[in-house]
């Protein structure tokens, strides 16, 4: 499993400082909230790996896998549509766990007790617990969230997805770093 999330902590790397007061600071990938997707893909590898997940076009996706990543199997990253600087208001990385959820589950024992710590002063810890994801219209798939808000209302979270086989996704664990817009739009997307 990509050398256990290459041991997990280089995966917490992705922050640039332990004590960061704000998303900005954070990085995946090399790349953080505020940075233009152009710096890292050029127009035609964006469109080409472009995804629609939202009814609402205020924002797009952009997806890909990551073969040559020693901490990641996954990224996602979220831009204005209409923007022509692809600037970026949300990121994540993800890392796959087929046919072992319990991988994910030891991923995120490990990687929790290092986000509490980095987060323990600049922001609030909300623990969304367990639900059903929305994505399964039979409630089979589970996801279980973690969310840092920060004073700015930006956010850093973890969660796992734990997919019913009838879906057919891949189980993984997913860093994610929000904007306020992005985490507000996405209450009206669908």
């Amino acid at each position: 499993m990509k050398k256990l999330l290459t041991i997990i902590i280089l995966s917490l790397c992705f922050v640039t400082s332990s004590k960061a007061d704000d998303i900005r600071d954070f990085q995946i990938e090399g790349m953080s909230v505020g940075d233009s997707l152009l710096n890292f893909y050029d127009k035609k590898t964006i469109k080409k790996h472009h995804q629609n997940y939202y009814k609402d076009k205020k924002f797009s996706t952009f997806e890909i896998d990551l073969n040559k990543s020693e901490t990641y199997d996954g990224l996602q990253v979220v831009y204005k549509s209409k923007d022509s600087k692809y600037i970026i208001h949300s990121i994540s990385g993800s890392v796959d766990c087929p046919y072992k959820f319990s991988k994910c589950e030891k991923a995120w024992q490990k990687i929790l007790p290092e986000l509490d710590g980095m987060f323990k002063k600049n922001s609030k810890r909300i623990d969304k617990g367990t639900f059903n994801h929305s994505a399964d219209k039979s409630k089979k798939s589970k996801v279980t969230m973690i969310v840092y808000e920060f004073y700015s209302k930006n956010r850093v979270s973890i969660e796992m997805t734990n997919w019913s086989k009838e879906i057919g996704y891949i189980d993984n664990l997913r860093i994610s770093v929000d904007t306020k817009e992005f985490v507000e739009w996405l209450f009206t997307a669908y």
